[in-house]
């Protein structure tokens, strides 16, 4: 306002003048800014022409003649305002300090297909970016997508409670491929393993890490490399992982050779040093081959395709058989012996009476040039004619030897009273029906190798072998008389 001031002197004379009190300026505005940040002060009145405002302390704030005031460094400086009338006024400003950039880690690395998490870093009042700067920020981390191989990028900063934003920190999240893995097996029967082995399976992937076999998803201690040697039956899995920790797990199915154990029989045999034993090695599958041992050595020359041999030399016999899966069983031993050979007989001639001499003998068969004579079945033979005779004779093994030849000759007359025959029996072996081809009615008993009667018949022309156990016959055939014919021996087979 104003006020009429009066001086007076000694002489009582008085002068006045008018004072003018000018009202103190204002200042309005926000006192505080951060660093790198301004902040526009008005003051009231009219601004003073050439120095409107100044700052006691520029290295912490500036202020421009319009009364903005820049942050330059944390602190506080007085701020002057001076107006036209020269009247001034003061106020402290506070610069505020910025905070660092957020702790993060950088990059991430995420999988394929697999959800990731929403993103992290260590810092307060975060807040989120798509770009380096500029943009708009979310108070929400951001969850990086993972459908497909990408490289993304992200940016955050933190404030302070006075509301500074800090720099932004930059986090890279890298979707990572999947590992590709198959699983195949080293054994040449594929994912089957033989009887007391194994099979050996492997794993491939070209960016597989780390490696973990399973049974049935349960991890297997310790089975951390690419194959694993498997003897049990079942599923089994392989799990891998790639540096960044992507996995893919693939699983096979393993399964156990289940054929049956191959049995040669008969367990044992005892034949004649003329005879030989049928050994069957079961069972006998096409797909199937067989090799034959004896005493330990493999038989030569091999017939891997042959489940049947006749064994006519003693010793121990056993089939190595590989299956079609090419598992290998060895079948259980059968001991082939030999009866001891019926004592030699001798002839006596006493014409016209040929003699044998005695011994342990259950059948005889009397020859004239190399054919049998029918019905000569008896210890003794009265000949009539020339040629050359033997006798052959059978004991209870059913074992065979024949007598020396003797020659008849000098008879003047060569009229003999029996007729030879031929007799035809076939197929030998057999696996069904057995032929009997003979020019006279004949009668047949058949015994197996313990000499028990298993087919008796008269005027027998054909018999059906196909329900008999596999093995070894003896066919005893006789005319209408009883007289023996011809013993043969038969063996039967399975197809």
């Amino acid at each position: 306002g104003t006020t009429t001031i009066t001086y007076r002197n000694t002489n009582n004379c008085t002068q006045t003048a008018i004072f003018t009190v000018n009202a103190l300026p204002t200042i309005t505005g926000t006192l505080n800014a951060c660093v790198g940040f301004t902040s526009t002060l008005t003051g009231s009145a009219t601004a003073h022409a050439t120095t409107p405002w100044t700052s006691s302390n520029t290295a912490v704030a500036t202020v421009s003649s319009s009364g903005v005031v820049t942050g330059v460094s944390a602190g506080t400086s007085t701020v002057t305002y001076r107006n036209t009338n020269n009247c001034v006024i003061t106020v402290t400003f506070t610069v505020n300090p910025l905070p660092l950039a957020p702790t993060v880690t950088t990059p991430i690395n995420l999988c394929i297909g697999v959800t990731a998490s929403a993103l992290t870093a260590t810092g307060t009042n975060l807040k989120w970016y798509t770009v380096a700067t500029g943009g708009t920020a979310s108070t929400v981390a951001p969850v990086p997508p993972t459908i497909a191989l990408a490289t993304l990028n992200y940016w955050v900063s933190q404030s302070t409670t006075a509301g500074c934003e800090g720099p932004r920190a930059n986090i890279t999240a890298v979707v990572q491929p999947s590992p590709v893995l198959t699983i195949t097996s080293l054994s040449p029967y594929g994912f089957l393993f033989c009887k007391n082995l194994t099979v050996t399976l492997k794993g491939t992937s070209a960016i597989a890490a780390t490696w973990q076999w399973d049974s049935t998803g349960i991890n297997v201690s310790g089975a951390n490399t690419d194959t694993l040697a498997v003897g049990t039956a079942g599923k089994w899995g392989l799990t891998v992982a790639s540096v960044y920790g992507c996995k893919k797990r693939e699983e096979v199915t393993v399964y156990k050779d289940s054929s049956s154990i191959p049995i040669l029989s008969p367990p044992s045999s005892i034949i004649c040093e003329e005879g030989s034993a049928l050994l069957t090695c079961s069972p006998g599958f096409t797909s199937y081959t067989f090799d034959w041992m004896k005493d330990g050595l493999f038989v030569s020359p091999a017939t891997p395709k042959d489940n049947l041999k006749n064994a006519s030399v003693p010793g121990l016999y056993a089939v190595k058989v590989t299956n079609r899966y090419g598992c290998i069983d060895t079948t259980n031993k059968v001991s082939i012996t030999t009866y001891p050979k019926p004592l030699k007989p001798t002839i006596t001639n006493t014409p016209p009476v040929l003699s044998l001499s005695a011994g342990p003998y259950t059948y005889y068969q009397w020859y004239r040039n190399g054919s049998n004579i029918i019905g000569t079945n008896a210890k003794n033979y009265t000949y009539t004619s020339n040629g050359t005779y033997f006798a052959q004779i059978t004991d209870g093994n059913g074992c065979l030897n024949n007598s020396d030849t003797i020659i008849i000759k000098g008879l003047s007359i060569d009229k003999a009273n029996t007729t030879a025959y031929t007799i035809k029996v076939y197929p030998n072996p057999t696996s069904s029906l057995l032929n009997i081809e003979a020019p006279i009615k004949v009668n047949v008993q058949m015994t197996d190798a313990l000499g028990r009667l298993v087919f008796e018949g008269k005027e027998v022309k054909q018999i059906d072998m196909a329900d008999f156990a596999d093995g070894n016959y003896f066919l005893r055939i006789t005319d209408e008389n009883n007289q023996s014919v011809s013993v043969e021996k038969i063996s039967k087979v399975s197809n």
